[in-house]
């Protein structure tokens, strides 16, 4: 800035004494005619233009230094132990001692039960004018027969004439009086109730008012009499 000021200065003064001497010396021969006008002066030179300074980034970091290198040492290679032994075997057990030897068979017993008695033959009629007759099977006693493995009892027919052979349960007798009626239909059913409740058994009963004969199997029986009505029940 200083140097274009004094610039300024030395051109303006030279022009000042410029413009005084071409006076002096057109004065004096001026005293014949007019003198000529001083030259312009040069135009001032413009002012120069000052550029801006630069606007510079802010200077970049520089990197921090890498760290420092540490050398580890290689680790030391593991030592590969042996497995241990596997335990001994036990020893195996003494073997077991023989087996008894199996005991004698036994002796086959046959057992023969008895047979049973088969029913008796009640064989009976009403208003006929004979009597009734009882029959059953009876056993000899100790007389065993030998026939192919079996065992067999004699046995014998016994018949029984007379108040056995109609009857032969006071019990029975008693049941049929008490459900007994003038009605034949009635009297049988109401028997056969009564003695199948009492007995917890069955029984087949028949009734009539006139003459009837009968044969029947049956260990228990009964015939009796209420009036004109005669009932027979018997178990089967």
């Amino acid at each position: 800035m200083q140097p274009i000021v004094w610039f300024a200065s030395v051109l303006f003064a030279a022009h000042t004494v410029a413009g005084f001497g071409f006076g002096a010396l057109g004065g004096g021969g001026g005293g014949g005619g007019c003198g000529c006008a001083p030259p312009a002066p040069p135009p001032c030179a413009a002012p120069p233009v000052t550029c801006p300074a630069p606007l510079c980034p802010a200077p970049a970091c520089a990197p921090p230094p890498p760290p420092p290198q540490t050398y580890c040492p290689p680790a030391p290679a593991c030592q590969v132990c042996a497995p241990p032994p596997p335990p001994p075997c036990p020893q195996s057990p003494p073997p077991p001692p023989p087996c008894p030897p199996p005991p004698p068979p036994c002796p086959q017993v046959q057992v023969t039960c008895p047979r049973p008695q088969p029913p008796a033959q009640n064989d009976c009629c009403h208003s006929c004018g004979q009597s009734c007759r009882f029959k059953s099977r009876r056993a000899l006693g100790a007389v065993i027969k030998q026939l192919s493995g079996r065992q067999e009892e004699e046995e014998e027919d016994v018949e029984h004439e007379g108040e056995d052979a109609m009857c032969n349960s006071a019990y029975l007798k008693a049941i049929m009086i008490n459900n007994m009626s003038e009605n034949t239909s009635e009297s049988k059913r109401a028997i056969q109730k009564s003695a199948e409740y009492k007995f917890e058994k069955k029984f087949d009963v028949i009734c009539a008012t006139g003459e009837f004969s009968y044969v029947a199997h049956s260990n228990l029986f009964c015939q009796t009499t209420l009036g004109s009505v005669t009932c027979y029940a018997f178990q089967h």
